[in-house]
């Protein structure tokens, strides 16, 4: 009876050390989800600027590699609505190479919108060219641009040996401990 008794407290030590251990991460340290997350909390940079009546916000999210990212710009006149009928150009560049100099057209909801397959680590420039903000051209064109620096993805290994490890030896001496503390009260 003495050690189905010692067992049975066992067995229900062993699971509340499995859930705190869960607490703390998890026996293989912590998940990958927690990784998302903090990439997914990053603002986008913001640019804008008031020409007239006009009110122009870019957004430009960080470039990561191996996604798409898409850049907006919104054209806002004084009652809050989307100006549709500018002429508007993205330029991306990485360093000399691989320019791309496009026409944009709005999008359904009035914005100006370019989605961008990144691949190749580097600093990239991206900027959208305001050409024409009614039927005139502007004297000068507005630019709104962010400079950004891909950098070669790396993934982590949020489960690796050493923590594995050591969240095994600590449970393992957690549960001698409570053998050798049972065995004093019996």
């Amino acid at each position: 009876m003495k050690y189905f008794i010692l067992t049975t407290i066992l067995f229900f030590y062993l699971i509340q050390l499995n859930g705190c251990m869960m607490m703390h991460g998890g026996m293989m340290g912590k998940s990958h989800s927690s990784h998302t997350q903090a990439e997914d909390n990053v603002k986008p940079i913001v640019k804008d600027a008031t020409i007239g009546d006009y009110h122009l916000v870019a957004e430009f999210p960080s470039l990561v590699q191996h996604s798409e990212t898409k850049f907006s710009l919104k054209i806002i006149l004084p009652n809050e609505s989307l100006w549709t009928n500018a002429h508007v150009r993205i330029k991306i560049s990485e360093g000399k190479e691989n320019e791309i100099d496009e026409v944009l057209s709005p999008s359904n909801e009035g914005k100006y919108e370019y989605s961008f397959p990144v691949h190749e680590k580097g600093l990239y420039t991206i900027a959208f060219v305001v050409e024409q903000l009614d039927e005139s051209l502007l004297k000068m064109p507005i630019i709104l641009s962010s400079e950004q620096t891909v950098q070669e993805m790396k993934h982590k290994n949020t489960g690796d040996n050493e923590t594995s490890l050591w969240y095994y030896v600590g449970g393992v001496a957690m549960v001698a401990m409570m053998v050798v503390m049972m065995g004093r009260i019996f």
